[in-house]
């Protein structure tokens, strides 16, 4: 079988990845379909496998009633288990299945750059909602202390 000139391939149908790879390839390179396929496989297998992996992370939402600390710890269990740490889909499935509150709206006005800066403000996020709440408990036991305490009235002034 006889391989068609490199060059006259028709790349306006080839993604710009695979552009990127393809036009340097230098006519006679190839010997035969097996081999282009073979390099082509070597270059680009890991694009299928990490959208496969990012994929399910699109199925992970913050449930309605789901505290953050358990929906940013079952997601990263997901993305440990998956390996897709570095996949920029993962920060984008991690962001767009949050549900709408402060973490939501801190993304929305400064994006992060990688799942790994997006998990470090949600886990601030998370402290910070728990000393909000171990305050408030705290502010309601000081009220009814100050409820059950006698209300002191002023002694008269002997004379």
């Amino acid at each position: 079988m006889r391989m068609p000139c490199v060059g006259c391939l028709h790349t306006h149908t080839l993604t710009d990845p695979v552009k990127s790879w393809f036009r340097p390839l230098k006519a006679g390179s190839v010997s035969s379909i097996h081999q282009l396929l073979s390099e082509f496989t070597k270059e680009f297998s890991y694009a299928s496998t990490q959208d496969r992996v990012a994929s399910k992370l699109a199925f992970i939402k913050q449930g309605e009633a789901e505290p953050l600390a358990e929906y940013v710890s079952r997601f990263h269990q997901e993305v440990l288990r998956t390996g897709a740490f570095g996949n920029q889909q993962t920060l984008t499935h991690f962001e767009k299945n949050l549900r709408l509150g402060k973490l939501w709206r801190s993304f929305q006005k400064k994006r992060p750059l990688s799942y790994g800066e997006a998990r470090s403000r949600a886990l601030q996020q998370v402290e910070m909602d728990e000393k909000c709440h171990l305050k408030l408990q705290e502010d309601k036991v000081e009220v009814t202390k100050n409820k059950e305490k006698p209300k002191w009235t002023e002694a008269p002034i002997p004379r």
